[in-house]
């Protein structure tokens, strides 16, 4: 998941094993709740999305039968 500026002050707080419940996942066809364990965080040095950061998640549930 990539996070913006306007969540940093959460993503502090947010650490490898810490468990996430009911995050919002957005696409043009639906928004699906699902509950995770962050399992990667790091800055994004380079690019287009330079400053942002990206936080891997292992989800509870497959999406797959939501595409």
């Amino acid at each position: 998941m990539l996070v913006g500026k306007e969540l940093f002050n959460w993503l502090e707080r947010i650490g490898i094993g810490d468990r996430l419940k009911e995050v919002e996942l957005y696409a043009p066809w639906t928004i699906v709740r699902v509950d995770g364990t962050v399992r990667h965080k790091s800055k994004m040095h380079e690019g287009e999305y330079s400053g942002y950061h990206l936080l891997g998640i292992e989800l509870d549930e497959k999406l797959e039968h939501y595409a």
